[in-house]
């Protein structure tokens, strides 16, 4: 239970003329979840308008249904004591999570960056669900709506909290923050991401500083020691641990190299610890794990357990194999930093056969877009990787530099179907494909349908 009706209301900012101690149990923006004791908001979406599902919501046992005023709808409703009408339903429903976060004394930990983000959630979610009754933000619910709905999913046997920020406009973390007021916060980097919004690394620097800006004084920070941007917003907290390969971070690793199946390993102090996932990227996203871990008083035993365990992230360095050719499904999302550390990550996997890389275009780039694009195309030339098979009209151009440099293979698709078939014919056994772009171009079902078809 979260709350009764009366006292959601009042967190709300909603008066109420009929105190109701009928329990509320979660809450919802989708009138399919609903359920008995839910709280259903209905929002204006882009695409479907949550208004017209207000009465699948209630006949769900949604004991509370939140409307805009004025809404077209609204008028259906009023004689219902199940619903209720604000001004905007999204601040409606920021204000609930505010309050509710106020009604726990628990380790808030938030976690942001250019990259890594899910990751180093994951893992950290790994490292102190050894030692502590854990919540933590579910899939990519980071945002002014998804973040609220995960601290209105906590627990009240809930030891700690992990919470992921992210951002595309200034103001949003410190928005992100307001409500959920973290006690400790990781910024994993700071990477070309939103250029289009930030315009350049420093504009990027300040948004995710946000975090920073926002703790109070009793507040613990995690910077990565080998940003320099970061580096530089090391004193904003004054208690600040940072993290990286470096000799003046204060929880320094040093790089193993990779085992049997790719999985590169850390040194720290004299600990030794195997992550199961492919990359160089991914021993910061561990270290930053694990320096919120020790400060938190997790063991080393726990620690080496919780990695020995771990599963990595659906569509992020995900490795999958299928009739001989390792399909590195890294479709989530891209920006050129993450780019770039997945083909990396791709010429230094061990196997005989040839390196392909599947990319599809960065969005959000802006002005910088059409560069960026080409510096890939040079990236793939440099790494010496056999062949690239690129999709969408930005990534285009690094299609054109490649060639240009003299890449072996390199094709470009404005067909998601026709990438695929092409893309079928030219793997082999002990290939090994990468498939990476931005959330918009949907490169997923590039790598499903790989894996579907050298599985048959």
């Amino acid at each position: 239970m979260i709350a009764s009706v009366t006292e959601f209301l009042s967190w709300m900012g909603v008066a109420c003329s009929t105190p109701s101690e009928v329990p509320v149990q979660d809450v919802v923006i989708d009138s399919r979840q609903a359920g008995a004791g839910s709280v259903f908001f209905a929002l204006d979406g882009a695409q479907v308008d949550g208004h017209h599902f207000v009465a699948g919501a209630l006949e769900r046992g949604a004991v509370l249904a939140v409307i805009r005023k004025g809404h077209e709808e609204a008028g259906r409703w009023l004689a219902d004591a199940r619903v209720v009408a604000v001004d905007d339903p999204v601040v409606a429903l920021q204000h609930a999570a505010r309050a509710y976060r106020k009604t726990f004394d628990v380790p808030v930990i938030a976690i942001t960056g250019s990259n890594g983000k899910t990751t180093t959630k994951e893992m950290a979610a790994a490292v102190l669900g050894e030692r502590y009754r854990l919540c933590y933000t579910s899939g990519n619910y980071n945002n002014h709506l998804g973040l609220p709905l995960s601290i209105l999913s906590w627990t009240r046997d809930m030891e700690m909290a992990i919470l992921e920020m992210g951002t595309n406009h200034f103001g949003e973390i410190r928005l992100l923050c307001d409500i959920a007021r973290p006690t400790h916060g990781v910024i994993t980097n700071i990477g070309k991401g939103h250029l289009e919004f930030f315009r350049d690394l420093e504009g990027v620097a300040r948004a995710k500083g946000e975090l920073l800006e926002s703790m109070d004084d009793n507040g613990r920070a995690f910077l990565n020691g080998d940003d320099p941007h970061l580096i530089r917003r090391a004193d904003v907290v004054s208690q600040t641990v940072t993290y990286g390969f470096s000799e003046d971070c204060d929880l320094r690793g040093e790089a193993l190299p990779p085992d049997a199946e790719g999985h590169p390993g850390l040194r720290i102090e004299k600990e030794i610890i195997r992550v199961p996932l492919l990359g160089r990227h991914n021993l910061m996203n561990a270290l930053a794990a694990v320096a919120v871990g020790r400060s938190l008083h997790v063991g080393w035993d726990q620690i080496r357990h919780a990695f020995q365990i771990f599963q990595p992230v659906k569509q992020r360095s995900q490795v999958q194999h299928a009739g001989g050719v390792t399909v590195i499904n890294d479709a989530y999302n891209a920006n050129p930093s993450s780019m770039a550390e997945a083909l990396v990550a791709l010429s230094e996997i061990p196997g005989p056969g040839r390196r392909v890389a599947v990319l599809g275009d960065m969005a959000e780039m802006g002005a910088a877009s059409h560069d960026e694009h080409r510096l890939l195309g040079a990236l793939v030339h440099r790494l010496e990787l056999d062949a690239l098979f690129s999709f969408g009209p930005e990534m285009h151009r690094a299609h054109e530099r490649a060639a240009a440099l003299g890449v072996p293979v390199t094709m470009h698709f404005d067909s998601a179907q026709s990438l695929i078939e092409q893309v079928k014919t030219c793997l082999e056994s002990g290939d090994a494909v990468l498939v990476k772009g931005s959330r918009s171009m949907a490169m997923e079902r590039v790598a499903e349908a790989l894996i579907q078809h050298f599985s048959s």
